[in-house]
């Protein structure tokens, strides 16, 4: 009797277990296509990667020898040369919640002024897409400062 309740456990255990595992060996494989897209996308445009970070469904990296930013969000690559960058600032949009006085944030964006007036952006939060906020801000900032500190090492 306590053989087969010992089996009978080990069995309910292992089949609790299953879905973490598959949970895990999925968000493995995304991560590692994830960085696979990144550094097709950085061979492509002759750089190489210095440092990068995934966060949720994104990749985001830079090129401190050829001052270069990526971003990679649903397969969309989006590359901003930083020696024609003035700067880099976050961008978030509020909207009123209805039937209140309060607002929530309904996009974050990494956003680069150029020398020649363009601007470029990344899309790091859409409320419309995404899941509900979890850090987004601080990310932005992060890489935020890291665009800066390349910008005034050019301009210095």
């Amino acid at each position: 009797m306590d053989s087969q309740s010992i089996i009978i456990g080990i069995v309910i255990a292992f089949i609790c277990c299953i879905p973490f595992a598959i949970f895990s060996f999925i968000k493995r494989k995304q991560k590692q296509q994830l960085i696979n897209n990144l550094n097709d996308v950085a061979t492509k445009n002759n750089a190489s990667i210095t440092e990068f970070e995934i966060f949720n469904k994104s990749v985001i990296a830079i090129d401190k020898e050829n001052l270069l930013a990526f971003f990679i969000k649903d397969d969309k690559p989006t590359i901003v040369d930083l020696k024609n960058t003035t700067h880099c600032f976050i961008n978030i949009n509020k909207k009123p919640i209805k039937n209140s006085k309060k607002e929530i944030i309904s996009t974050i964006d990494i956003c680069f002024s150029q020398t020649s007036k363009n601007e470029y952006m990344f899309r790091v939060y859409n409320e419309e897409i995404d899941p509900p906020l979890s850090g987004e801000t601080i990310f932005s900032n992060k890489w935020i400062n890291t665009f800066n500190k390349q910008i005034k090492r050019i301009a210095a």
